[in-house]
């Protein structure tokens, strides 16, 4: 018999957090460990295109953005000298009917908390810090190290790499 599939996604910033949720939509059991020990609202304003917002819709997210984001209906470029507009790109209803979805403008922190809303909390392990004792880029063991307020926890893991070192931030829990 299978085991059931389980991740361990380090960092819960909106790559994080997306693929967290995008994960546990189809029945993936998914952790998520973060060094930070509380969200905070920072950044600045945020573009989120059609294309993202069709992923955003598909995490239940969609009517959640439209109600704290800005809707706009078009961008444009102007000269310097005369404010003649140089370029005019139509978003609004136009680009929603076209693209299948609309074009948004929010607040980077409201992004991400309602990226956040997507994942349980006891999916989201605030707190702890990980690192690295191995490289292996094989379905081979290697060895994680996560740091919490308790002191030091080593796990095994196994997991498919496709990038070297550690530049892979998603696992497959083999314990």
């Amino acid at each position: 018999m299978a085991r059931p599939l389980t991740v361990a996604i380090v960092g819960a910033g909106m790559g994080g957090l997306a693929t967290a949720a995008a994960l546990r939509r189809v029945g993936i059991d998914v952790t998520v460990y973060e060094q930070a020990v509380q969200f905070a609202r920072l950044g600045a304003g945020i573009q989120i295109g059609c294309n993202a917002m069709k992923v955003l819709r598909g995490l239940g997210l969609e009517s959640r953005l439209r109600g704290q984001s800005f809707y706009p209906r078009s961008w444009n470029n102007r000269d310097w000298q005369t404010g003649e507009v140089k370029f005019d790109m139509i978003f609004g209803e136009t680009a929603e009917q076209k693209f299948g979805a609309p074009y948004l403008l929010a607040h980077r922190g409201d992004l991400h908390a309602a990226l956040a809303s997507a994942v349980p909390n006891e999916s989201i392990k605030l707190g702890h810090k990980t690192g690295w004792a191995g490289r292996d880029w094989l379905w081979r063991p290697i060895e994680f190290r996560q740091w919490c307020r308790r002191g030091c926890r080593r796990g095994r893991w196994s997991g498919r790499c496709p990038f070297p070192r550690e530049r892979s931030v998603v696992w497959r829990l083999a314990g």
